[in-house]
């Protein structure tokens, strides 16, 4: 049996918007208009290109269709200069490059297809030094690599090559080399290092994984288990995926495998909802997107399949919402990953006295001392991403005299207010509070999203002692729901607070 008979290619699909694993399960998308195996498929400006391919006839196609996945539509796109079967394709500088591959006659090509927004079209440029089907292709430090295949005598193998966009010619690489010959394998890179991943060999198919860095070189990483080829890759942050292909058993699977670069560990993922080889593969936004292959039964598929790989950090701490002056404060975001990604915490709204530390391991500490001039209530709001997903906690600081605590200022020319009792109430409360000479008066209710709901007091008032009661309804008579609220006391240039609890 023929070589291209045998394998179909899963090209690397390269995006600038690659995701960790998540517990989710895969969903169904709208359908290729061409069903096909061995398309290529690449991620441009977020929208999805799957190029050429293999139909049920047996034709090799030269069509490129692009979804899109914000609207879960396909869209013609034209057509390449040349049909293409078991090409690696990859997205460098924002042009779409289409490596060999096989053509309609069965022939083993070495030309190179890209496609320049800008224009519209496409053009060949200078060919690869070697002749190749079932290669991939990978975007290290700004450098276009290809890497294995089988050449025209099915003999596989394992050297790559590079592209130089400044002479637009490409070059074989002296330093690396894939650890066994193959084609069918798949890519990622994740960093500043790439990560061959299955394929075929002369011993069948491939389970070691080789990473290449220009720094360490290259090196060997826990097998893929069971190995396959034609099997599909993606990865984002520390993980990379191993999706479906054909095992030695001569089988198609549905398996989906995800390998952490920091354990050195590899984990089973949700299966697809069919077994597929030769399919294309990218990743945008929170979703990895499957389209078409060969099933088990060698049926041609045109379905597609889509899993969200993503999931949003979760804030698992709550806040300590008040402060007394003099004393010390803090509150420690705690927070949980499913993927346990990296975050970075950042806030919003801090005063002066207050400042946050990102401890890096997925917590936070607030911490600060307010003085007496620090009184009021603060809208504080916590940010979590990790990368691509984003959570916030908000929440009211509020700061108030602590106990033992006195003003220099003398008392009969500072407002003040008094603790309110009964606290907490449900029909009436009573609120003492001090007034200084000269400057109007506000007394007024907020809820613990700062919006003001009550005024107890709007105007001039006699300096020294007073009291105000509140009946738990707003400004229109309406009442209120049970819950927490802040008293302020405003006059001049001077504010405070108390908080009081209504219960219904």
């Amino acid at each position: 049996m023929s070589l291209h008979r045998t394998f179909g290619l899963l090209a690397l699909v390269w995006s600038s918007l690659l995701l960790p694993a998540a517990a989710q399960v895969w969903s169904a998308r709208a359908p290729m208009p061409t069903p096909r195996w061995g398309a290529a498929a690449v991620v441009l400006d977020g929208q999805i290109y799957v190029l050429g391919g293999q139909n049920a006839q047996g034709v090799v196609l030269d069509v490129v269709e692009r979804f899109d996945p914000a609207t879960g539509t396909w869209t013609p796109f034209g057509s390449m200069e040349d049909e293409r079967f078991n090409a690696a394709a990859a997205v460098f500088q924002g042009k779409i490059y289409v490596m060999g591959g096989r053509d309609r006659d069965g022939d083993v090509k070495d030309d190179v297809q890209v496609y320049d927004p800008a224009t519209g079209g496409w053009q060949e440029i200078d060919d690869l030094e070697e002749k190749r089907e079932g290669a991939t292709a990978v975007v290290l430090d700004d450098t276009l690599y290809v890497l294995g295949g089988s050449d025209q005598n099915a003999r596989f193998l394992d050297t790559v090559e590079r592209f130089d966009p400044a002479t637009g010619t490409w070059h074989r690489v002296d330093d690396w080399h894939l650890d066994q010959p193959r084609a069918a394998l798949g890519a990622v890179v994740l960093g500043d290092t790439a990560y061959a991943v299955g394929g075929f060999s002369t011993f069948g198919p491939h389970g070691p994984v080789q990473q290449y860095s220009h720094a360490t070189g290259e090196g060997l990483l826990p097998p893929l288990d069971p190995p396959r080829g034609n099997l599909g890759t993606a990865g984002w942050g520390r993980r990379f995926y191993a999706i479906g292909g054909r095992d030695a058993t001569d089988r198609v699977t549905p398996a989906v495998n995800v390998f952490d670069v920091f354990t050195r560990t590899w984990t089973a993922a949700p299966s697809l909802t069919t077994g597929r080889e030769g399919a294309a593969v990218a990743l945008v936004g929170e979703y990895v997107f499957v389209f078409g292959g060969r099933d088990d039964d060698g049926t041609i598929l045109a379905s597609s399949e889509a899993l969200r790989v993503n999931s949003s950090p979760r804030i698992t701490s709550t806040p300590d919402t008040t402060a007394g002056t003099g004393t010390p404060y803090t509150y420690t975001l705690q927070t949980l990953d499913a993927e346990a990604d990296p975050l970075t915490i950042t806030a919003a709204g801090l005063p002066g006295w207050l400042t946050l530390t990102d401890h890096g391991d997925g917590s936070a500490t607030l911490s600060g001392t307010p003085g007496l001039s620090d009184i009021g209530h603060y809208p504080i709001t916590l940010r979590v991403s990790d990368g691509l997903l984003e959570v916030a906690q908000t929440f009211t600081l509020v700061v108030d005299r602590a106990t033992g605590i006195d003003d220099e200022t003398p008392p009969e020319r500072t407002p003040s207010l008094e603790a309110p009792y009964p606290n907490p109430f449900a029909r009436r409360a009573y609120v003492p509070f001090h007034t200084a000479p000269g400057a109007t008066v506000h007394l007024e209710v907020f809820d613990l999203q700062g919006r003001r709901v009550a005024t107890l007091a709007d105007g001039l008032l006699p300096p020294g002692s007073n009291l105000a009661a509140w009946d738990g309804r707003d400004d229109e008579g309406r009442l209120l729901a049970s819950g927490v609220y802040v008293l302020r006391l405003r006059q001049g240039a001077r504010q405070v607070t108390r908080l009081l609890t209504l219960l219904r």
